[in-house]
């Protein structure tokens, strides 16, 4: 936002159901320039569609960030393409994933919203129900060291999954960051 009015960043470019009839498809991949990183746009069916990540891809994008909604037995669909767009674009991937009922066509749907290592493995996924928060550091650049401090102070490794067991938590700690888990600071 600038002078008080929106700039639209992205629309979708691949429409699904009945969207066609009520929208136009946007002009194609959108990167934006985030502090030092290149963030990739994507949303819900953009994710699954070749076309869009290979051209998401020849952007050079550092980070490829995407909202959606899946029904709960398509959560496996949801992970294998962050998986894959994580490993196309040698890139980390965050997807906020609906949790709860939509409203609008969705009576349940499959939330999880999660985070992604450019290898395509999952470093960070929040649970199926709506409220659900994760956070994580995704390199050095993104976190100055100062901000670093500040943000460890306040979030606590909760769990190490690829690193081994979970560490304790007290009730204050939960409080200050949630949800996290994988987060690597240090």
């Amino acid at each position: 936002m600038s002078s008080g009015h929106a700039e639209v960043a992205y629309r979708k470019s691949f429409l699904g159901g009945d969207e066609p009839g009520r929208f136009s498809p946007g002009d194609g991949p959108v990167a934006l320039q985030v502090d030092s990183w290149r963030v990739g746009l994507g949303i819900c069916k953009d994710t699954g569609v070749d076309q869009h990540v290979s051209g998401i891809a020849a952007l050079g994008v550092d980070l490829y960030v995407a909202g959606l909604a899946h029904l709960p037995e398509e959560l496996a669909v949801q992970e294998e393409r962050a998986a894959r767009i994580a490993r196309t674009c040698d890139a980390y991937v965050a997807f906020a994933s609906f949790a709860g009922a939509t409203g609008g066509g969705f009576a349940r749907t499959a939330g999880v919203s999660s985070i992604w290592r450019k290898d395509g493995q999952a470093i960070a996924r929040a649970g199926p129900e709506p409220g659900g928060v994760i956070c994580a550091a995704l390199g050095e650049r993104l976190i100055s060291p100062r901000k670093r401090e500040r943000f460890a102070s306040r979030c606590v490794i909760s769990l190490r999954r690829d690193r081994g067991a979970p560490s304790r938590r007290s009730a204050r700690q939960r409080s200050r960051c949630p949800s996290t888990y994988g987060v690597h600071t240090r």
